[in-house]
């Protein structure tokens, strides 16, 4: 089975968003101990608007959980944006291309060529 890469492009990225997603919903459920909807509300809705709502945190204490949440915001958010983007660009680009096949087909009926090769074969 021979997929497009295309294809195989879009599922990457939808496993890795969905690794993302659930990361930021495990660090709401576990942390702020959210309901899973909320959780996931919290999870896309920081990923989304780079993080405008974030969890109230207490600068003064070190805590490793706010180093993890502080690395999956900065790789979240691009990634966010990387996966709009790869899901647009497949998107087009296969539209595009099935049309410019339809345009070459279209252009190279055998007619037309011979009548182009006989006007080059005049000079």
């Amino acid at each position: 089975c021979h997929l497009p890469r295309v294809v195989l492009n879009l599922v990457a990225v939808s496993v890795l968003f969905i690794l993302i997603v659930f990361s930021g919903v495990a660090y709401a459920m576990e942390v702020e101990k959210f309901q899973f909807v909320k959780a996931l509300y919290f999870s896309i809705g920081a990923l989304s608007t780079a993080g405008l709502q974030p969890p109230v945190i207490n600068p003064n204490k070190e805590d490793p959980i706010v180093f993890g949440l502080t690395l999956w915001m900065i790789f979240g958010i691009p990634f966010y944006g990387y996966i709009l983007f790869a899901v647009a660009a497949g998107l087009t680009r296969s539209n595009s291309r099935s049309e410019t096949k339809e345009k070459i087909r279209k252009a190279a009926r055998p007619e037309k060529f011979q009548a182009a090769a006989a006007i080059a074969n005049r000079f």
